[in-house]
């Protein structure tokens, strides 16, 4: 999904009904936790005692897919004339664009994405920790802000990768509607081939 604010700034997020197809799963196991035994056995229907066991789990997985859903509203990418940011629930990231050098793939800081490979792209000058992204985007340099409750130590082996996850970009971003963007602003990106990472 994009959102165009302004002609040098561009907004790329994740789809609702990507949201509800990554949802759906977790909520379909709150339900049958909840209700199934009732499929199979009927006459707990009438036991009150197993509704005042099951209301509250239901209570606490009814919160927890809100969380989840608040936490996807803030995985966007966001292009401006200047460079390009990423934002997550617990960081965000900048860089300038002169800074970036080429497609680089690297296993997912993002839980529950951890183990899986995604195709980001790598910065000449690693992001800095502790600076807000602002402060980056005045002085031209690549930055990491976390939030109160991140790590910026955990984020530490991540700073040379700026991530472009599936979710907004595609499985093969780099030939799809971000990639041409960002080719627009970072030729000099898509002229290396793509490197990787690799956990030992």
């Amino acid at each position: 999904m994009t959102h165009e604010l302004l002609p040098s700034e561009k907004i790329y997020c994740i789809s609702q009904f990507a949201k509800v197809c990554l949802l759906l799963p977790t909520l379909f196991v709150i339900c049958f936790i909840g209700f199934g035994p009732l499929i199979f056995s009927p006459d707990l229907s009438k036991n009150f005692e197993y509704f005042v066991v099951i209301i509250p789990i239901e209570m606490v997985g009814a919160a927890f897919i809100m969380s989840m859903y608040r936490v996807l509203q803030h995985i966007r990418l966001v292009l401006t004339h200047d460079g390009i940011t990423f934002y997550s629930w617990d960081y965000s990231m900048y860089t300038p664009w002169q800074n970036v050098v080429g497609v680089h793939d690297v296993y997912s800081y993002l839980f529950p994405l951890t183990f899986d490979m995604l195709t980001g792209l790598k910065l000449h000058q690693p992001a800095l920790l502790g600076m807000t992204v602002e402060d980056g985007r005045r002085q031209g340099i690549a930055t990491v802000e976390t939030k109160r409750w991140s790590s910026a130590s955990a984020m530490a082996p991540y700073t040379g990768v700026l991530p472009i996850i599936k979710i907004i970009g595609g499985r093969n971003w780099q030939k799809g509607v971000v990639g041409r963007e960002i080719q627009i602003h970072a030729p000099q990106a898509f002229t290396a081939g793509v490197s990787a990472d690799h956990r030992g």
